[in-house]
């Protein structure tokens, strides 16, 4: 017997299962009525069984793209460090560099935090210094920042847009110089952080 087949069967048996009293014993108008509702009921089920199934791809495709975004952001501050160019922007070198790293935090466990410490401290784009130079760039001016835990919604990101704010892959932030009271709650609900850079005259 064929898989489409075991399936009607099966369909047969649970339909007769779900029915309130025997088939043989309903009126004509009783199957009529049952009918549609387990059509109904098939129906719900299918479209439920489509939209979980809608929901696991977008997680999948979500989790691939934030993968994709964090290994690109780890690949930029490996730029900007100028390690990449101290190593010959070798991919073995760099492991080896990465390797020996993991290695010494086992011997001094605060060397991750002094490292964090460091990188924190900065107040320049997160880009390597010779593309800097090349593009003829300047360092980011912008007064606010605002960082999420994870991509924000479709709506919050135009809203940023709206205000003139834009995405800094260096800085993981987004970054613009007006920040109003509508858009600060806008941000501060989707859980952000806000920062404001320092003046020059501070």
């Amino acid at each position: 017997m064929g898989r489409k087949k075991t399936d009607e069967v099966d369909e047969f048996r649970e339909f007769h299962a779900w029915l309130p009293k025997p088939y043989e014993e309903l009126s004509a108008d009783e199957r009529d009525e049952y009918f549609r509702e387990w059509a109904e009921l098939r129906l719900r089920r299918r479209q439920s069984k489509l939209r979980a199934a809608r929901r696991e791809a977008y997680e999948r495709d979500r989790e691939r793209r934030e993968r994709a975004h964090r290994l690109i952001v780890l690949g930029a501050e490996v730029e900007a460090s100028g390690l990449a160019d101290v190593l010959g922007h070798d991919p073995d070198a760099v492991f080896g560099a990465a390797t020996i790293f993991t290695s010494a935090t086992r011997k001094t466990p605060d060397l991750v935090e002094r490292a964090a410490a460091l990188g924190r401290d900065r107040d320049v784009p997160r880009s390597s210094p010779a593309r800097t130079r090349k593009r003829g760039g300047k360092p980011s001016a912008e007064r606010w920042r605002i960082a999420f835990p994870s991509a924000p919604p479709l709506v919050v990101r135009e809203a940023l847009r709206r205000a003139g704010f834009k995405w800094r892959l260096g800085l993981r932030a987004w970054a613009g110089d007006t920040l109003p009271d509508d858009l600060r709650a806008v941000v501060l609900s989707a859980g952000a952080t806000i920062s404001e850079r320092p003046s020059p005259e501070a």
